[in-house]
């Protein structure tokens, strides 16, 4: 089974972790609250180029760089330089990338399916339960 997160579950679950961590007794704890750790580097994979739906993933990466004092950084690539669109999944897999944008149709039967029986997509690529 793929152990992979989403990028969009990967960054709302390290929003929740930050947000429910509770407060610092002191604005210089706050401010190295997470500055402990070694420094992390993610390779994010994102097809086509900058645009509104890749905001999301831009905010996160700043907010977790500024939150671990620069120890916790993404490194995103657009327009395919590391993965293309359609081997993001694979990617991830064989460890080449931590995290990338994925669009169900470009990999039929490698998702768990959601539910939905309302697109075509899924219909088409899913089994049976």
């Amino acid at each position: 089974m793929l152990k992979a997160l989403s990028v969009t579950s990967l960054s709302l679950a390290l929003a929740a972790i930050f947000a429910a961590s509770g407060t610092a007794t002191s604005p210089a704890e706050a401010a190295t609250k997470y500055c402990d750790g070694p420094k992390l580097t993610w390779k994010i994979s994102l097809f086509g180029k900058r645009r509104a739906v890749t905001e999301g993933v831009e905010y996160i990466s700043q907010y977790a760089k500024d939150q671990t004092c620069d120890k916790f950084d993404y490194k995103i690539y657009y327009g395919e330089q590391l993965s293309k669109a359609k081997e993001n999944l694979d990617g991830i897999k064989v460890g080449a990338l931590e995290g990338g944008y994925v669009c169900a149709s470009y990999h039929p039967g490698k998702l768990v399916r959601s539910g939905c029986s309302t697109c075509r997509s899924c219909r088409s690529t899913t089994s049976t339960r």
